[in-house]
């Protein structure tokens, strides 16, 4: 099983923290048994207990405190990641970062993946205002008049040609709660309102509007998430406007 980094740096320091105190126990034993006199002895050895002392303390300060030095030289490097992961692709940091030319290289890498993700992000939102623009165009250009909603009645869209025959109408609008005319509330709002409780499509069916002296044809679609469950409703309203004789 593969060890951690800073397992790692710990037991290198263990292994040398071991190796020393072996080479200083030697010293020690060859001292205690040698010819040399006893004040020098003495003295040699209490600089030995000493210098183990020393390092036996340095050593397991530096196991101790291995993970907070190494979580505080990277901690800029994880906030820039959390960050990232919110959805947030131009962060700029307030903290120094560590000088270490390895950590330094990984921040200079993540700078770069922010700069790409931000590139590609701008080309996306491009392409869907784009798609969406050209989307509208086509909505707009076409006789039915058409009314995008989503499943809880709120108007999201409404095309030219319904604005301008249906003054009343306006997008961002509840049309659960909003009463319109009689004959708009017996017809086109009826229509939505039955699929909003059915979460399901209508046939075309024909409405006569008083005010227009004429048939309306109203049909549906709805639009479904990855799961199949409907989140919005397209109504298509026919015969608005005249159709021009060939």
């Amino acid at each position: 099983m593969k060890i951690g980094f800073t397992s790692k740096i710990r037991a290198y320091i263990f292994l040398i923290l071991s190796i020393h105190l072996v080479s200083n126990f030697g010293l020690l034993y060859l001292i205690s048994y040698s010819s040399i006199e006893s004040l020098l002895r003495n003295d040699i050895s209490n600089i030995i207990w000493g210098s183990v002392i020393i390092e036996f303390s340095i050593c397991i300060f530096f196991i101790a405190n291995t993970q907070n030095y190494l979580e505080k030289a990277i901690s800029p490097i994880k906030y820039i990641i959390s960050e990232i992961a919110k959805g947030s692709y131009n962060v700029k940091l307030d903290m120094p970062i560590d000088k270490d030319p390895i950590i330094l290289s990984v921040y200079e890498q993540i700078e770069k993946m922010q700069e790409i993700i931000l590139h590609y992000d701008n080309l996306k939102k491009e392409k869907i205002v784009e798609h969406r623009n050209r989307i509208l165009s086509m909505l707009n250009i076409t006789d039915d008049g058409i009314i995008i909603l989503n499943i809880k009645g709120q108007l999201l869209y409404i095309s030219d040609i319904i604005k301008e025959k249906f003054k009343y109408f306006e997008e961002n609008v509840d049309i659960i709660n909003t009463h319109f005319q009689p004959e708009v509330e017996l017809s086109i709002k009826k229509y939505i309102m039955q699929i909003i409780k059915s979460h399901s499509k209508l046939d075309i069916q024909p409405f006569y509007l008083a005010s227009m002296k004429k048939h309306i044809f109203m049909k549906s679609s709805l639009v479904r998430d990855t799961r199949g469950i409907p989140i919005g409703i397209v109504i298509g309203i026919n015969n608005l406007v005249e159709k021009e004789k060939a």
